[in-house]
């Protein structure tokens, strides 16, 4: 057959072209199956190292009264995911390489794929000065297929690539908070968007150039450049591997405000509980009673019947939502409440990276809410005392 016959048999004939698409379609898809069936792409990994949608660890902190080496070394942590959402207390301390915080980012540090990209950030680096960016800490890494991104609390960590993994031991003495997703690879582009909100120090990057061509905002990640303009917000939309459903908060730094009061709890269009960090240089931010939604500061956190502490000694930084004045004094003291929970199909949980100061009101960072009841259960249920409305 000639070109121009062939040019009329096949070009000429949009039935063909249709299908001709469909199966180009279906290749493709299948061959994404099959590199996902070999483990080929990027996702968060579980505890015996096999993928997982999604998971999130608490660490406890170091209680040195504790006969748990653990616990008494400040390397205990909890674990749940989608297949068990409730806090599970694991064997392996956090400085093993045998477990899903490792196998995660063992992905990064035993790759020689260059066709693999990564960011690590942190406003409190590794071996590094702080740069002033906003206050925000994780890990994205993609291949073609998928990836990962593990947002955190924990200062100098994770190590840069040619270091492999460990745990640092600036990080033993607080509890600290994450949250691994596994993403398809067209979510990289709002991973980048809500990055670019933050303006993350990063501190170890590769990112080939076939990324930056199919998404163009990573360079501006890369290169720390803002928002022109407002708004001065993002709250976007991320569709898991498995089609869970999370909500990405995002603040810069001319926000100028607090993200869970002024952002979250509005979009929401919820009451907080909200645990963060309050021991950094300047002031707390107490109870926010008289917004129409209400933010509350958690005070007390009880993980198990060993685990239980003050969020003097809480560097994790979550929220809960929770409805109007569903609260009962609690038995550890008359400034202490406790939640009564009341599960609905509207509860979320969420993750995050910056504390609830007015000194970041002028910094970026976020968090990310997970719509599960389970896990809105398990963090509700950790919460063993908030500072009420009078």
């Amino acid at each position: 057959m000639g070109t121009d016959e062939f040019s009329k048999a096949f070009i000429g004939n949009k039935e063909d072209w249709n299908l001709a698409l469909k199966m180009l379609l279906l290749w493709r898809t299948l061959i994404f199956s099959l590199l996902w069936a070999l483990g080929i792409s990027l996702m968060c990994l579980d505890p015996n190292g096999n993928e997982v949608d999604w998971y999130s660890v608490y660490k406890s902190p170091k209680i040195p009264s504790s006969k748990d080496w653990k616990i008494h070394a400040g390397l205990a942590h909890f674990y749940l995911d989608l297949y068990s959402p409730k806090w599970t207390f694991m064997d392996q301390p956090l400085n093993s390489s045998h477990q899903q915080i490792a196998y995660t980012l063992q992905q990064i540090y035993k790759s020689k794929d260059k066709s693999l990209m990564y960011i690590m950030y942190n406003d409190e680096k590794p071996y590094m000065l702080r740069k002033g960016g906003g206050h925000t800490k994780g890990v994205v890494a993609f291949d073609e297929t998928s990836g990962f991104w593990l947002v955190h609390s924990v200062p100098n960590f994770p190590p840069q690539k040619d270091q492999g993994y460990s745990w640092p031991h600036t990080a033993l003495d607080y509890g600290q908070a994450f949250l691994c997703i596994s993403l398809p690879y067209r979510e990289l582009g709002i991973v980048a968007r809500q990055l670019q909100f933050n303006q993350p120090d990063i501190y170890a990057q590769e990112v080939p150039d076939h990324f930056l061509k199919s998404f163009p905002i990573l360079k501006e990640v890369i290169e720390q450049t803002p928002p022109q303009g407002p708004p001065w917000s993002s709250v976007q939309s991320l569709k898991s591997v498995k089609n869970q459903t999370f909500l990405s908060f995002a603040k810069a730094n001319n926000f100028h405000a607090d993200l869970y009061d002024a952002l979250v709890a509005p979009t929401l269009k919820k009451n907080l509980l909200v645990e963060t960090w309050l021991r950094s240089t300047g002031t707390p931010l107490t109870s926010n009673c008289s917004s129409k939604y209400k933010v509350f500061k958690v005070n007390k956190i009880k993980l198990s019947d060993e685990v239980q502490f003050k969020e003097t000694k809480d560097h994790s930084k979550w929220a809960v939502t929770t409805s109007k004045d569903q609260h009962k004094p609690s038995m550890s003291g008359k400034d202490q409440y406790v939640l009564q929970m009341s599960s609905s199909s509207s509860n979320y949980a969420c993750v995050g990276d910056i504390n609830r100061m007015n000194s970041q009101f002028h910094r970026g960072g976020g968090t990310v809410c997970i719509q599960h009841d389970g896990v809105w259960k398990a963090f509700t249920s950790v919460v063993d005392g908030y500072e009420p409305c009078p």
